[in-house]
Parts: structure tokens; sequence; C-alpha cells
């Protein structure tokens, strides 16, 4: 049975990415209109949100924002379920890619900070082709075949996913790719149980500052990344100033991860505000 489901989606995958972006377009339209409009799928918690995040946008700018992140989020299923054909043909700019390979060049690899903005399984091919092998800690989407296939369709774009359970710890895993000056992504925009509440525009949000806690193991450069959409088919990657991580005399362990997360915050605040019209707003971040 697993074996047929694979074989759905691979088709599914090949038949997604021969269906020219314009026609996908009008199509999510429709869909976007059907999910947003009418089903109300998630709309009064992506509308909480935008507003929590930008308090004096009008509510008809709120309800246009989270509408097009909508449509952001399914042109992003599309791109990277049809990836294996349409990754190829798509277009992605690199901004400040040297803060990136400066950070390569010191040989010790380095932790790369993310959030779920434009198209970030595109970024994160794109980073495996222009630097350096990237693994990444991810949950799985789904369950059984499905989160098979797309462990193996990330690994088949240059994006390999570490896993939680196996006969190597996902720590010593990170350490390994950072020892051979390897790239380690981090979406850190989503809340994982246990985590800190560290202020997220201006109201404590459950933070995940998992990658702290290992730099303070294991110290290489943080280099923040954004991607945005510019049109159809085309991206662009931004690099940001790497983060200084800071180790305030007489701080303890928890205090400096959470004084760290703090700063992890307000760079995510700036790329969110940078386009919000392309951020995934349908988490429910604020709980």
């Amino acid at each position: 049975m697993g074996f047929l489901v694979k074989v759905v989606l691979k088709s599914l995958g090949w038949l997604v990415g021969s269906v020219p972006l314009v026609i996908w377009e009008k199509l999510l339209f429709l869909l976007t209109f059907l999910c947003f409009d009418v089903l109300r799928v998630r709309r009064n918690l992506t509308i909480k949100n935008i507003r929590q995040a930008f308090p004096t946008m009008l509510e008809t700018d709120a309800v246009s924002t989270g509408r097009q992140s909508y449509f952001n989020f399914g042109m992003t299923v599309i791109e990277f379920l049809g990836s294996r054909k349409r990754f190829q043909k798509m277009n992605m700019t690199v901004v400040n890619g040297e803060r990136l390979q400066d950070a390569l060049n010191k040989g010790g690899g380095a932790y790369v900070l993310c959030i779920h903005l434009g198209n970030w399984e595109f970024m994160c091919s794109q980073g495996a082709a222009h630097f350096s092998k990237v693994s990444i800690l991810a949950k799985d989407i789904g369950k059984g075949s499905l989160a098979e296939f797309v462990t193996e369709l990330r690994a088949s774009n240059g994006c390999h996913v570490i896993p939680r359970n196996g006969t190597q710890s996902a720590t010593q895993k990170i350490y390994e790719c950072l020892g051979s000056n390897e790239l380690v992504g981090f979406m850190v925009d989503q809340s994982r149980p246990g985590s800190p509440r560290i202020p997220l525009f201006g109201k404590d949000a459950l933070t995940n500052v998992g990658l702290f806690q290992l730099w303070m193991r294991r110290p290489a450069p943080i280099i923040p990344v954004v991607s945005y959409r510019n049109g159809r088919g085309s991206h662009t990657m931004q690099f940001l100033p790497e983060l200084d991580v800071e180790q305030p005399v007489g701080m303890k362990f928890k205090e400096t991860v959470i004084h760290n997360g703090k700063k992890m915050n307000a760079i995510v605040e700036k790329m969110i505000e940078r386009c919000p019209t392309q951020y995934f707003w349908m988490h429910r971040r604020w709980k």
C-alpha cells in the first residue's frame, strides 16, 4: 500500500510540474477564494495573527494580507510538489551571499536561521546549490508514505532532513554536519512544546530556542536568510548580517539562551515586516 501511495504522489508531482505556473496561478486564485473567503479555513486565526503583528493595520488591509498569504502558501506547495521539474526552471537572485560564504570560509560550517516566508523549500534547495550541503531539522509532513515522500523529495532538491529518532542523535548529526563545513538550517518561527515565551511583535510567544542551546555547546556562525517571491518563477534569497550571540557575564545557561532568543525574534520581526503578504500566518504562534 505504501509503495502505491508513493507512486501516486510521484505521478502527481510530475503532473503538477508539467503544468505551466500561469495556469496554476489562475487555479490558485479560485482555491484561495474558496478556502479563505468561503470555507474560511483558519481565516479568523490568520487575521488575528496579522493584527497582533500590525495593530495599526486597517481591517481591510489585514484581510487582503491574509488572502495573499494563502495564495503564496498554495503556490509554494505547487512549486514544491512539482519541484523535480519545476525548480530547475525557476530563478533565484542571491543578495549578500558573501555573508554566508565568509562564514563557511572559516571551515566550521554555519547555522542558517530561516522562517516560513516566500518559498522556503526553493530557498533551501538553492542554498545547497550555491554554497554547501544543507541539512535541516523539520517536522514530518503527514505520516507514513506521505512523510517519506516529502523527505525524499526534499533530499532530491538538496535539502536533507535530519531524523529525530535513529541510531545517531539529531544533535550528533548536526555537529557532524558542521564539522564537515556544511549548513544546518533552522526554521525558528514555529512553537515547540516546552519552549519559553519570548516577546514577538509585543506579545509573548512560544519560541523555539533550540538553535542557541546547540550553539552554546558547538559555536558556529548564525546567518539569517529570508526568501521573497518576486513574480512567476522568480525569487530572491537575502542574507542578513551574522547574529552576534551574546554571553553576558554571570548569566546562567537558560537565561543566556532566552536573552539571545529575544535578539532572534527581533530579526524575525524585520523579516516579516519586509513582506507580510508572503508569510505563513496560519500557525497558532501566540497561544
